[in-house]
């Protein structure tokens, strides 16, 4: 059991708690940003929520810790062994925790963008369901359980004697899935309202693997993107806000569609019918939640937008997607067509904006000649 001292000492901020004893203890939600735990013992330990941002935990003995949903960015746990721990949907961007061994560690949904696991050990049990990286993300000489190799995280990799070897060849990489044909939606009414979960359930069933494949290829180019924001930070502090709050966003759409990606590779591979029919709903539920944050967005934040161009490999593949979301294709449709010919995604959600306020006058006025014609 945890020691009662070192508890306080936690909460009270203090720094230092290298080989102290925090056995079963409840961390759920605690900040412990820059904390050290090296050698520490934290085995059976909950620490659901818990912010180890740029914590030290090399050495830390962490059997059967619960950390799912813990922020582990830029933090510390070097050549260090780690079995049964739970972190999916933990984000480990920026983290290093090279020359560590994993086994029956569950790193389902979890962020990995720019982290280094070089030269880690991936044994079985192991799980990468929903994970995510990008080009930065280093996994040069991890030793791997070979079928993991096949989850979404390591495409950037193939695997040799056991090890994983980045791919110097582009034409390997997924940016492939990006040439897809644009997926015909029909019966979708340019002034139609959201679609119902049940609807969009039924056309994700019917075409589940193109929208699989669509769901993994946007999200990809969405990292992509925000790795090109990364780098045009702006200084003003107004300016600074905006793009916080545009790549926030970008970053919520993109691990949605990692979370369709996902649930729809799940349900190809499920025989009973009822829990296929449970991964096939959960991918309609997260494609709703995109569609109404998307929509939300547009209508709150959309003149925040910041000025920087898209990937036009990416737009037709947005729109259809958008349109399976449930936004209305032509909502979907100008601010995407907009950066095709050479604008701005402000200027297309103003172009957007400025129709709908149009659509809105009209609507108004063809209600006050019915509501005349009426009276007389």
């Amino acid at each position: 059991m945890a020691d009662v001292e070192e508890l306080l000492r936690l909460q009270a901020g203090d720094i230092d708690f290298a080989h102290t004893d925090l056995r079963e203890a409840d961390l759920s939600g605690m900040d412990l940003s820059a904390r050290i735990f090296i050698g520490a013992h934290l085995e059976k330990a909950v620490a659901r929520g818990t912010r180890f941002r740029r914590a030290k935990v090399t050495d830390a003995h962490m059997m059967q810790l619960d950390a799912a949903s813990a922020d582990f960015s830029e933090a510390e746990g070097i050549s260090t062994s780690y079995w049964g721990v739970n972190f999916s949907g933990a984000n480990f961007s920026k983290s290093n925790f090279s020359r560590s061994r994993f086994e029956k560690v569950n790193f389902d949904r979890v962020n990995f963008r720019g982290a280094d696991f070089r030269d880690a050990v991936f044994e079985e049990g192991t799980s990468f369901k929903g994970a995510f990286a990008d080009a930065n993300t280093l996994f040069d000489g991890a030793t791997i359980f070979r079928p993991l190799a096949k989850e979404d995280v390591f495409r950037f990799y193939r695997v040799e004697l056991g090890k994983l070897v980045r791919i110097t060849d582009a034409e390997e990489r997924p940016e492939q899935f990006l040439r897809l044909k644009v997926i015909s939606q029909p019966g979708i009414d340019a002034a139609a309202p959201a679609s119902s979960v049940a609807v969009i359930r039924q056309k994700i069933a019917s075409q589940s693997n193109e929208v699989s494949a669509m769901a993994a290829a946007l999200a990809f180019a969405i990292d992509e993107h925000l790795d090109e924001l990364a780098e045009k930070k702006p200084n003003d502090p107004q300016a600074l806000e905006f793009h916080e709050q545009y790549t926030s966003f970008l970053s919520a759409i993109a691990d949605g569609l990692r979370q369709i990606h996902a649930a729809l590779l799940e349900a190809s591979k499920e025989v009973v019918a009822s829990k296929k029919e449970e991964k096939l709903s959960l991918a309609a539920l997260t494609a709703k939640r995109l569609g109404d944050e998307v929509r939300s967005w547009i209508d709150d934040n959309g003149k925040l937008v910041i000025d920087y161009g898209a990937k036009t490999g990416m737009l037709g593949i947005g729109t259809s997607f958008l349109s399976l979301c449930g936004i209305p294709a032509w909502e979907a449709f100008i601010p995407l067509a907009t950066v095709v010919g050479g604008g701005t995604f402000r200027e297309g959600i103003e172009a957007l904006k400025g129709l709908k306020g149009r659509k809105s006058t009209s609507k108004a006025k063809r209600a006050s000649k019915e509501k005349g014609a009426t009276a007389k």
